[in-house]
């Protein structure tokens, strides 16, 4: 029998799932992706799509950081 996981952002069931352990991510954050949370969330487990999202929101908010930390 094949194992199902369910993703801690969206909820759907897949067969495989990527693990993120102890990725906190903020309100702002997954409204941003579309995700209605009201606090700060613990994400262990998430689906291809979720961590596609996920990768490109860590790549935007270190383009941020950097990009303010070079303008200084």
């Amino acid at each position: 029998m094949a194992k199902a996981y369910r993703c801690d952002l969206c909820n759907r069931f897949v067969d495989d799932c990527y693990s993120v352990d102890g990725i906190d991510i903020y309100p702002r954050e997954l409204r941003e992706m579309g995700i209605k949370k009201d606090s700060k969330y613990e994400v262990k487990e998430v689906c291809e799509d979720c961590h596609d999202k996920l990768k490109s929101m860590a790549n935007k908010i270190f383009e941020e950081n950097h990009k303010a930390i070079t303008e200084k």
